[in-house]
């Protein structure tokens, strides 16, 4: 887990990822008719499709909004290199489950499938900030896959609440809101003061230049997710601390509310991480072939 609660998220105004808001019309045509399952097919109707993927801004609220063409550069389309972060690790448990389950075991166990996924499946090379118990810090995690030059950040996460009741699914994308004070997991509360986006180091909000593919990446998982598994699925911008310098388009999912026993039990089991990797895998292969088609428009 990497954020605050979904109370303390409500007050700084988190904001729902919403499609009408976060891309155009010509997005959403493009998705379902590239995968019909989007409107109740099945994971094997792929159709390829050729069209142009504009993007307005996002969460519009009644206004009309410009949409600009998505300017994707050939290195980013290809996605040659992705860096998949599992969470926490080492001293950092991360979120513990009822029966004692540990957010850091689930997070690795995921990545290590989704890597051997992307690396078969498309051909990417794949790196993982932890293969192991290891102890990392959010720079250093950065670190790794600005040293790759990935074109891809995915961090895996669990989500935790004081309701054991609650689940779900929930993606987080980095934010262009005026609010760019950093969301910690370890002490539940802001990282960093609330600071004037003119008095930031432009490292910390480098990512926010890839906001109109961290995007549509998002909605595909989004998509995917809620076909592949049961429950909610939910994607938010919030700042998070663990998206905080990496310099490409990214992303952060919480597979589930481990401190919800049947999740937690669900997690336990490897068919449940199967599902769970296969339906992000779908997303990211989706979103590549938009970008390489995107790339083909004159």
């Amino acid at each position: 887990m990497s954020r605050i609660s979904r109370k303390e998220a409500g007050a700084q105004k988190e904001r729902h990822f919403n499609l009408k808001g976060v891309i155009s019309v010509s997005v959403l045509l493009l998705t379902l008719a590239i995968y019909p399952q989007a409107k109740g097919g099945t994971a094997t109707d792929y159709k390829p499709f050729s069209g142009v993927i504009h993007f307005g801004r996002p969460y519009d609220t009644g206004k009309t909004s410009k949409a600009a063409s998505l300017k994707i550069p050939d290195r980013l389309a290809s996605l040659n290199t992705i860096v998949i972060d599992p969470g926490h690790g080492g001293i950092d448990a991360g979120a513990l489950g009822p029966s004692g389950m540990q957010e850091k075991e689930v997070t690795l166990r995921i990545a290590i499938t989704l890597k051997k996924l992307l690396q078969t499946g498309l051909g990417s090379r794949v790196f993982l900030t932890r293969n192991d118990d290891s102890t990392l810090n959010p720079q250093q995690r950065a670190g790794i896959a600005n040293g790759f030059r990935a074109d891809l950040f995915i961090s895996i996460h669990t989500s935790a609440a004081a309701d054991r009741k609650v689940k779900g699914i929930e993606i987080f994308l980095p934010t262009d809101s005026g609010d760019t004070s950093l969301t910690s997991a370890r002490s539940g509360s802001r990282k960093s003061p609330r600071r004037k986006r003119e008095d930031i180091i432009e490292w910390d909000t480098v990512q926010l230049d890839y906001l109109p593919m961290s995007r549509l990446l998002g909605r595909l998982i989004q998509l995917n997710l809620t076909r592949e598994m049961d429950g909610e699925v939910v994607a938010r911008e919030l700042p998070m601390l663990t998206l905080s310098g990496v310099n490409m388009p990214s992303l952060e999912i919480e597979v589930g509310y481990i401190t919800n026993l049947s999740t937690e039990m669900e997690l336990q089991n490897q068919e449940q991480i199967n599902r769970l990797a296969v339906a992000i895998y779908k997303g990211i292969k989706q979103y590549k072939e938009i970008l390489l088609l995107t790339r083909k428009q004159p």
